[in-house]
């Protein structure tokens, strides 16, 4: 199949202010990691200079390898696009690619501590009922990785929707600067990069970024339950500011009736302006952070013009990606796997999404939590806040991974959690003994949640728990 082409060279430099090497070439896709390039079929290698590696000295290996062309600062081989700065440029590209697909009606983004994902999937699953709909893949929420998945759009798209992720100041804007949303959703201020950023009202300023290039007709969707974000209803903005919550009252579109079931959630959407309620939102997915998540995409894709009917739709339609949230059956148990993130915001929604589903099922709950990392100098107290939740939200037995995870364990033990209820483990403690102790402990159909982030690899826990029963 002949590769799709993307651009000629000569066009990225007319867009990036690059000068052009050697001879022009047709561009199909990007690469910055020469050891993926393996055919010459258009592949522009991109070398680009990170804290550990520099993208320079793999130039020559990478054109060794097939790629046609090279976007770089210096050391051009080849067919060759140089500029100041590659990240830059990087971007500058993918926004003059985006503005030549004349089909591309609506552009969205969405951003937040906690939820990012999980909207965005929604998002693209609401908007595909109506248009044809490209979504960021997997991870590629960066300034780095916006720009890729920005080339991987097909020529007849017609709306976008893309995450942005961030961990300072300036990431969003940059890629704004490339995608230019027409609307945009927040879902939260947690504390996820306080490391970096240092308070929470520093990272509400980073998250804003996404307004950057906002007019009169773009729509910024808030959550109203947020007090970082319900902090800004007053301000003077240049853009449709709406809010969605449950509990407050003031928003323009707010959750009620909300009910949850084995099988997913369902509430209905009081819609504010017309003093009305669609009933019967569905959602193939537990936790009130789910709620808060396709509450949102509702409140943006009807102000958008999505028709009702399509909205219930879409977000019934919704899958989750990856390793979030996955809930299946392990011999006389129920797992759920959610070893995505593991910020102390979604720490805590899923400790009372587990307990309230096996209270719902008559069961005990089994919450196996690995460390947060990122948090700063208030790590330790906010290990122990997910710990007190867990007590409260009736967890009956709590097991921490990490050496930083056991604040965790001291926070439920503080908070009234008995002592023989909380198990400890940890770095470098085998999983086996994870496994006997989870094993000693669960009686028929209780439930066992495991909950990390990536950097944590938990997901090798579940492994070594489910081959347990298959020994």
């Amino acid at each position: 199949m002949e590769k799709k082409v993307l651009f000629k060279l000569s066009e990225a430099a007319k867009w990036c202010g690059g000068t052009l090497v050697g001879d022009d070439c047709d561009v199909c896709s990007a690469e910055i990691d020469s050891r993926k390039i393996t055919s010459g079929e258009g592949i522009m290698f991109v070398a680009l200079k990170g804290d550990n590696t520099d993208g320079h000295n793999y130039i020559s290996k990478a054109v060794e390898n097939g790629a046609s062309c090279v976007l770089c600062q210096r050391d051009a081989v080849g067919n060759a696009l140089v500029v100041e700065d590659t990240l830059k440029a990087l971007g500058d590209i993918a926004k003059g690619f985006k503005n030549k697909i004349e089909t591309l009606k609506r552009t969205f983004a969405v951003t937040g501590s906690v939820g990012k994902t999980t909207t965005k999937e929604f998002m693209a699953s609401v908007f595909k009922t109506t248009y044809k709909t490209h979504k960021t893949d997997g991870n590629f929420n960066s300034v780095i990785g916006l720009p890729l998945t920005v080339f991987d759009m097909e020529n007849d798209v017609e709306a976008a929707v893309f995450e942005m992720g961030m961990s300072s100041f300036g990431e969003i804007a940059a890629m704004v600067d490339v995608v230019y949303p027409d609307g945009a959703i927040i879902t939260n201020i947690g504390t996820s990069h306080m490391e970096m950023l240092g308070s929470r009202e520093n990272i509400l300023r980073a998250k804003l970024e996404i307004t950057k290039n906002f007019t009169n007709e773009s729509v910024l969707v808030l959550n109203g339950d947020d007090p970082y974000l319900w902090g800004e209803h007053e301000k003077d903005v240049g853009y449709r500011r709406i809010y969605s919550a449950i509990f407050n009252e003031e928003a323009d579109f707010i959750g009620k009736n909300v009910s949850f079931s084995e099988n997913g959630l369902c509430y209905d959407v009081y819609i504010k302006a017309e003093d009305r309620i669609v009933k019967e939102i569905r959602i193939p997915a537990i936790g009130m952070h789910n709620v808060y998540n396709s509450l949102a995409v509702f409140a943006l894709a009807y102000t958008f013009g999505i028709t009702e009917d399509n909205i219930k739709s879409g977000l019934m339609n919704y899958r989750t990606t990856g390793m979030r949230q996955k809930i299946y059956p392990v011999a006389d148990y129920t797992v759920i796997a959610d070893c995505y993130n593991a910020s102390p915001e979604s720490m805590r929604a899923s400790c009372k999404t587990l307990a309230g589903l096996a209270k719902e099922r008559k069961v005990r709950s089994h919450a196996v939590l690995g460390e947060m990392r990122e948090l700063g100098a208030a790590s330790a107290s906010l290990h122990r806040e997910v710990g007190e939740e867990a007590y409260k939200s009736g967890v009956d037995h709590l097991y921490t991974w990490g050496t930083n995870a056991g604040r965790i364990a001291d926070g439920a033990v503080e908070a009234g959690m008995p002592k023989e209820c909380v198990h400890t483990f940890s770095d470098g403690i085998s999983y086996d003994e994870l496994t006997r102790t989870i094993c000693a402990n669960i009686l028929h159909g209780d439930i066992i949640m495991f909950k990390a982030s990536r950097a944590v690899k938990l997901e090798e826990a579940i492994e070594n728990f489910e081959g347990s029963f298959k020994e």
